[in-house]
């Protein structure tokens, strides 16, 4: 069993340590796992030491958030050289584009009459970006936010499941009132980073990019889909296998755990037993990219 896309603390919306995920990742008989945290590298470092300490195989890899075509792609940058000062060079960059782009954030929220500063974002965050679900949480820190009508779907009602991950969707995704796009970060310049950093960049769960836009960002240099992904049902998931194969792009698969406090319906390891040899295709490719 293999996971390749986890998040760990190292994320602002992660909840568990290196540590903790490795030995959970051990009792499950996951064999094979990689931390992707969102524009971070630090994990990797606990990472290779954890997963040769605990007998599991460790990819390397992150998750950078960008922009293209009005959505928000992740792409995900597999058996990268983590190490590398332009890695941690773009990291501090997008660091800060994100601070600016909670700060407007913050602005269209409290114009929309919820009680929330950036200082309360930042707490939630412990000073690191915050991602989308850090709103809502520091949001539900407020007496006035508890009474809001609004959030009763997310605190009681059919929302209340994933109630982090749902205010995100409803509030603060493209077309939503609360979005507000990451500009400084397209799509086609990650993907370049990524491969000038000696990583295999691969599109986070596409599920509703279609096949003219993967085409395109295939040509920006992308070489593969997270087909298995708890986002895909059944048919969007035979929709992106096909669509690999007849791209000539590689798959993987990663559950996108975050931890239940977050997302309470995604288990590590939930994208299921998968029978194809998702590691040997991303080390092949890397070869083939870096010899």
């Amino acid at each position: 069993m293999v996971d390749l896309h986890i998040h760990t603390h190292f994320s602002s919306d992660g909840v568990y340590s290196p540590l903790e995920i490795i030995k959970r990742a051990v009792k499950d008989g996951i064999k094979t796992l990689s931390f992707t945290d969102h524009n971070e590298f630090l994990a990797n470092y606990e990472g290779v030491k954890l997963a040769s300490d605990y007998g599991i195989k460790y990819v390397a890899g992150i998750e950078f958030n960008s922009f293209w075509q009005g959505k928000d792609v992740h792409v995900l940058g597999y058996l990268i050289d983590f190490k590398a000062k332009k890695l941690h060079d773009f990291a501090e960059e997008l660091k800060e584009k994100k601070f600016k782009q909670t700060i407007e954030r913050v602005k269209k929220l409290q114009e929309l009459g919820f009680s929330i500063s950036f200082e309360d974002v930042m707490a939630e965050a412990k000073s690191r970006p915050a991602t989308g679900v850090t709103f809502l949480k520091a949001m539900l820190k407020k007496q006035e936010n508890l009474k809001d009508e609004r959030l009763f779907p997310y605190l009681h009602g059919e929302k209340s499941r994933s109630p982090f991950m749902n205010f995100y969707n409803d509030y603060l995704t493209p077309s939503k009132p609360a979005f507000v796009e990451l500009k400084d970060a397209p799509t086609e310049e990650v993907i370049k980073l990524i491969i000038d950093c000696k990583g295999v960049p691969v599109i986070a769960h596409p599920k509703d990019l279609n096949e003219e836009q993967i085409k395109i960002l295939k040509d920006f240099g992308a070489v593969g889909l997270e087909a298995y992904s708890s986002y895909h049902n059944e048919e969007r998931r035979l929709f992106y296998l096909t669509l690999a194969e007849k791209l000539n792009m590689i798959v993987t698969a990663g559950s996108d755990f975050h931890g239940e406090e977050i997302k309470k319906d995604v288990k590590l390891g939930s994208v299921g037993n998968i029978e194809i040899d998702i590691v040997k295709g991303l080390e092949d490719i890397h070869r083939q990219m870096y010899g």
